[in-house]
Parts: C-alpha cells; sequence; structure tokens
C-alpha cells in the first residue's frame, strides 16, 4: 500500500516539471493554455492516506450504493492529518 502511494507521489511530483516550450506556430497567432487534467483539483489533498479509513469507506459503498457522501468522512479525516 505504500508502496502505491509512494509512486503516486512520485508522480505527481514529475508531471508538476515544466515542459520545453513548443515551436510550432499556430494559425490564429497567439497560443492556447493547455487543458487542465482532471486530478489537479487534488493539489491540496494530503500525501498521507489512512488505510483503515479507506477500507471503511469501501464497506459503505457496498453499504451504500450511489451515496453521494461516503467519500467525505475520509477525505476530511486525511485532510486533518
Amino acid at each position: 500500500m505504500l508502496l502505491v502511494v509512494v509512486t503516486w507521489a512520485y508522480g505527481q511530483q514529475e508531471s508538476n516539471k515544466p515542459k520545453p516550450a513548443s515551436t510550432s506556430v499556430q494559425n490564429s497567432g497567439t497560443q492556447k493554455d493547455p487543458p487542465s487534467l482532471g486530478f489537479n483539483h487534488l493539489k491540496d489533498v494530503s500525501p498521507i492516506m489512512d488505510s483503515d479509513a479507506w477500507m471503511e469507506e469501501q464497506r459503505l459503498e457496498k453499504q451504500l450504493p450511489g451515496n453521494q457522501f461516503v467519500h467525505d468522512k475520509r477525505a476530511m479525516h486525511e485532510a486533518a492529518l
């Protein structure tokens, strides 16, 4: 489990490195901002993961399918860590 978290954190650090600018010129003469990726909203999340809270979340997902608040308890707990 720890290996998964470390690998994920390392991937986040690698993706934050600036990339060299493209030399291609667009027809309009201005460059557009690159599209944002889906995980950009996770920048303020703590890298610490509580496996007990995660297992409880998995159990609640099975008991309460479709409940939108199942993930909130673990997210708030890990943010406090």
